[in-house]
């Protein structure tokens, strides 16, 4: 036992003890030279690589990411790099992506009237007087954006409505709860991308209109594997946050169930 913890420990001093690690110039030079992108990443030569990409090694630490999504290799690290950046360089948030009611919704169907205190339009008031067994009941509400190709981002609401089978049919919002925003990640090896908070997310109703407002904040992780060692190791290369207003209209309430 104490022969494997010597050697954990061993190996996490020699990834991450970089003030100890040096080069002569002549040395890296050699070393370089015979570095692509088929290079496996090593205890023996992680210092060098990532110093090679400008990359501090002491601001990295060790990671709990499977060492099938980190990178690998200096290829997969190079790819890992363009992405943040390109992930940087991007930030309009496209708000239009696969919107729609969950498959998960739940309808009750309840034989009374609904208070027409919920309705603004005279119309609508009319035809929930008019009505008597209107179709009440909950539906989750979700939109999935995709702020960078490398995770999609997934607001969610539950809105209470009420359906008059009327003729026309009439249908109106009367409430909204338990607003809610999930990240998905779909980074290649090297990235993660993590939400790190929701600053803020709340959702309100007309009876026409759901609107859901949200803050998040999403950070961008460098994450490497290291051949010869159980070591992933990481750093934050940057945060962004996003700001969303997702709507949804009465279009959105079930027609049949």
């Amino acid at each position: 036992m104490r022969k494997k913890l010597l050697s954990v420990i061993l190996t996490v001093a020699v990834i991450f003890s970089f003030s100890t690690v040096s080069f002569a110039q002549g040395d890296m030079a050699k070393s370089s030279s015979s570095i692509n992108r088929d290079t496996v990443i090593t205890k023996d030569n992680v210092n060098e690589i990532l110093k090679m990409f400008g990359l501090d090694p002491s601001t990295f630490k060790q990671s709990d990411t499977p060492k099938e999504k980190a990178a690998l290799t200096v290829g997969q690290l190079e790819d890992a790099i363009r992405t943040i950046n390109e992930q940087l360089n991007d930030s309009a948030v496209n708000e239009k992506t696969n919107s729609g009611y969950s498959s998960e919704s739940k309808i009750s169907v309840v034989k009374q009237k609904v208070d027409s205190s919920y309705i603004s339009e005279p119309k609508v008031e009319s035809a929930l007087s008019a009505s008597s067994t209107p179709v009440i009941g909950t539906v989750r509400l979700s939109k999935t954006t995709s702020p960078t190709s490398s995770y999609d981002l997934k607001y969610s609401t539950n809105a209470s409505f009420a359906r008059m089978d009327t003729t026309p049919v009439y249908k109106v919002y009367t409430g909204t709860n338990s607003p809610n925003v999930l990240l998905f990640d779909k980074a290649a090896p090297g990235n993660k991308n993590v939400l790190t908070s929701v600053n803020s997310v709340s959702s309100t109703n007309t009876s026409d209109m759901v609107t859901l407002n949200a803050q998040v904040v999403v950070s961008y992780y460098l994450v490497i594997g290291v051949e010869g060692t159980e070591l992933s190791i990481e750093k934050l290369m940057s945060t962004n946050t996003i700001t969303a207003k997702q709507t949804w209209d009465t279009s959105y309430i079930p027609n049949q169930f």
